[in-house]
């Protein structure tokens, strides 16, 4: 939502802070639903869904994993590699906030939209879990 308005304003410069909601609401849905449902109806071992979580907290049992389960060979510093970019990952730090009221939404509106991917990941749906939201459900930044 914030990058596609952001995108729209440099065009056609300031309005409403958020257009479009609806229709990108839309597609974020089918962003979220129509690759989910393709893996499952193809079931493949060259499929493979990472979770965000475990790529922060474990990145080398995660990419060590992902290069095992697509046949690539053992890359030589890789440890070193995935330390500097998790380094690098952690240290950003975006000045770019927003919430999902400033942008007509609430907490239980995703929750109900988002029921099926909540489910299916395990997100938890605590409010104050979901106050994190705002920089953890990448697809609204989109």
């Amino acid at each position: 939502m914030s990058w596609i308005n952001y995108s729209r304003a440099v065009f056609t410069g300031p309005q409403d802070r958020y257009l479009y909601l609806d229709e990108i609401m839309d597609f974020t849905q089918h962003w979220y639903r129509y690759p989910l449902l393709y893996l499952d109806s193809h079931p493949s071992p060259r499929h493979l869904i990472l979770n965000y979580d475990d790529l922060i907290q474990r990145p080398e049992q995660v990419i060590r994993g992902f290069y095992e389960q697509f046949g690539y060979p053992n890359q030589p510093g890789l440890p070193i590699i995935i330390d500097q970019a998790v380094k690098e990952t952690l240290a950003f730090k975006s000045d770019h906030t927003y919430s999902l009221e400033e942008m007509g939404f609430t907490r239980e509106q995703i929750v109900e939209t988002f029921a099926d991917i909540f489910e299916r990941f395990g997100f938890d749906k605590r409010e104050n879990e979901l106050a994190g939201i705002k920089t953890r459900v990448s697809a609204f930044d989109q």
